[in-house]
Formats: C-alpha cells, structure tokens, sequence
C-alpha cells in the first residue's frame, strides 16, 4: 500500500501538467484567424492564421483534409 503512493502522486502530477498543456493550446487555438485567397487556377485555400510580424512558418499537408 505504501508503495501505491508516489505512482499516485506521478499521476497527480501527469494529470495536472496535462490540464497545463491543453490549456494553453486552447488559449493558443482560440487566438487564430480563418482566411483564405484565390488562386491563379480558379482555387481557394483555406488557412488558419496565427500570430503576426514579417516572417512566418506554413505548414502543409498532403491533400487529406481542407486546411
């Protein structure tokens, strides 16, 4: 029984940082922007805009899902 204890307290512990983490990407997710453009073949895509400033990361993916 006394063992049982400290495994407790590393799930507590797990548990809590897991609330932690989900948190902060739903404060994360919550502050995107939806916008989408034309394309010069009758296209359009779709994003999800997140931050600002002059430099950006795009992150593709292989034509799975719409965003």
């Amino acid at each position: 029984m006394l063992k049982a204890i400290p495994k407790i307290g590393r799930v507590v512990t797990c548990v809590l940082r897991l609330g932690l983490i989900i948190n902060a990407l739903t404060i994360i997710a919550n502050a995107q922007q939806h916008v989408s453009f034309p394309t010069d073949d009758g296209g359009t895509i779709h994003a999800d805009l997140y931050g600002t400033g002059e430099r950006g990361v795009v992150l593709a993916h292989g034509g799975r899902f719409n965003k």
